[in-house]
This record gives C-alpha cells, structure tokens and sequence, in this order.
C-alpha cells in the first residue's frame, strides 16, 4: 500500500487504512512494525468493516470520487498486485 500510495497520489490516490484495535497502544506497536505512510483511521468498534462486510483481512476497497464501489480486493498475495494496480491506473484514468 506504501507503494501504490506513494506511486499515485499525486494523480489522485487516497490510501486509508483501518486499523481495529482496541487498543490504542497496541495499534501504535503494529504501525511502528508496519510503518504505514498513508492515512490511519482508528475504528475500535468495528463500524467499518461491518458497513462494507469485511470477512477477510485485509481486505482493500477500490472506491470511485463518487463514492462507488470499483473493486474488492480480499487478502493480500504478492501475485495480484499486478491486477490491484491496473484496476486503480484504470480508475484514475477516467
């Protein structure tokens, strides 16, 4: 996500995480590991994946300036990053 953040914002990627810990602390210790450098949101309620139906993590939503649902992206493989990137060169082209 550091890459795909870094590679595309300045044509328009916005990149948040969520991270659900209840925890502050322990968020913080996962994010010194994982030093994110795109936005963190903190819902340790849960109300995020529960609005979008997350079942799996991580799971990544690829959402429209219009606030539409383009792709969802379940897990995180190596192999489909490929296929994520040309999906958001897709979606920042229009």
């Amino acid at each position: 996500m550091n890459e795909l953040h870094k590679k595309y914002r300045k044509k328009g990627l916005k990149v948040i995480g969520v991270n659900l810990d209840t925890d502050y602390k322990d968020a913080q210790k996962f994010l010194k590991k994982s030093s994110a450098k795109f936005i963190i949101a903190y819902d340790p309620k849960g109300i995020t994946p529960e609005k979008y139906r997350v079942t799996v993590m991580p799971t990544s939503y690829l959402i429209d300036r219009n606030g539409q649902i383009l792709n969802i992206h379940k897990g995180f493989k190596d192999s489909s990053k490929d296929k994520v990137e040309a999906k958001i060169q897709k979606a920042l082209a229009k």
